[in-house]
C-alpha cells in the first residue's frame, strides 16, 4: 500500500488484537485507544480500531499522545472516561515508553492489548 494507507494486513492484526482483548475483557462498553498522533500509521489504526468497536457497539475513548510527557495525562482521561480496556497502538513513542505505558496501565487497573506479543499482559 501507499504510505499514508495501511496495509490490510496491518488492520487484519488490529481486528485480531481486538477480538482478543474482548476475549480478556468481554463486556467493555467503552474502549480508550492510545496512538502516537505525530504518527500517520498509528492514526489510521486508531481510527479503524474506533470503526471496528463501534461495529461491536463499543464507544471509543481515543487518547492521543504526542510525547512522553502526554502518557500519564492520557490515562487519566480513559480513567476520568470510564474505559473498560485499553488498546494500544505501538509506534516508536509508545515502544520507548513501554514500561511506563504497562505499569500505568495496572496503576487504574485497566486491561489492555498491546501491538507486539511481547507486550501482551492481562490485567484483570
Amino acid at each position: 500500500g501507499n504510505a499514508t494507507g495501511m496495509s490490510m494486513q496491518t488492520l487484519e492484526v488490529a481486528g485480531k488484537r481486538l477480538e482478543l482483548l474482548l476475549e480478556v475483557v468481554p463486556n467493555v462498553r467503552r474502549l480508550a485507544v492510545m496512538a502516537d498522533l505525530n504518527f500517520v500509521q498509528a492514526t489510521s489504526e486508531m481510527n479503524y480500531v474506533q470503526e471496528s468497536a463501534a461495529k461491536l457497539g463499543m464507544e471509543v475513548v481515543p487518547v492521543g499522545i504526542r510525547r512522553t510527557e502526554d502518557i500519564r495525562p492520557a490515562f487519566d482521561r480513559a480513567a476520568a472516561a470510564k474505559a473498560g480496556a485499553l488498546y494500544v497502538v505501538i509506534s516508536e513513542l509508545l515502544n520507548a515508553n513501554r514500561l511506563l505505558i504497562v505499569n500505568s496501565a495496572q496503576a487504574v487497573k485497566l486491561p489492555a492489548v498491546y501491538g507486539t506479543q511481547d507486550w501482551v499482559r492481562s490485567f484483570l
